[in-house]
């Protein structure tokens, strides 16, 4: 009879326990979560800006969420393999933004985004600071709208 071996999942899966922040984050790959780390920051650096943990369900589990001026703006999504950041984005606001102007990354993110009721749901990939940076000015074009 073969004898199983408990192996330990990352406390970003386990929704009956919450992890803290620095857990998550300690369990993100080690190239990627530099770009988390510059994610957050630039996202807390924001304007009225408040970062809350909680279980947001599968896919995105345990993740960051980001609100400014009481509204949903980011989610960060630590998973430990391929941390990602989701944003919800209202219509109105792709509508007046010039979709050219943004990098071809952060477009075909909001080209690819899932509509949902009036929402377009976009999701990335982290995989460079050039894109947290490309993703940290497309939040401002879209909270400038706003205002």
């Amino acid at each position: 009879m073969p004898v199983s071996v408990a192996t330990e999942s990352p406390a970003w899966r386990n929704q009956f326990a919450q992890p803290t922040t620095e857990t998550l984050l300690s369990e993100v790959d080690p190239e990627r979560v530099k770009f988390v780390e510059t994610l957050r920051e630039g996202l807390l650096a924001l304007d009225n800006a408040q970062e809350s943990l909680g279980w947001h369900g599968i896919p995105w589990r345990w993740s960051l969420r980001y609100s400014i001026k009481k509204a949903d703006r980011a989610f960060i999504v630590p998973a430990p393999e391929a941390p990602a950041l989701a944003m919800p984005i209202r219509a109105a606001e792709i509508d007046a933004i010039n979709l050219r102007s943004l990098s071809r990354p952060v477009r075909e993110g909001v080209v690819n985004a899932a509509y949902v009721d009036g929402v377009l749901w976009a999701e990335w990939e982290l995989t460079a600071q050039t894109q947290v940076a490309d993703l940290l000015t497309f939040l401002g074009k879209l909270l400038a709208v706003g205002k």
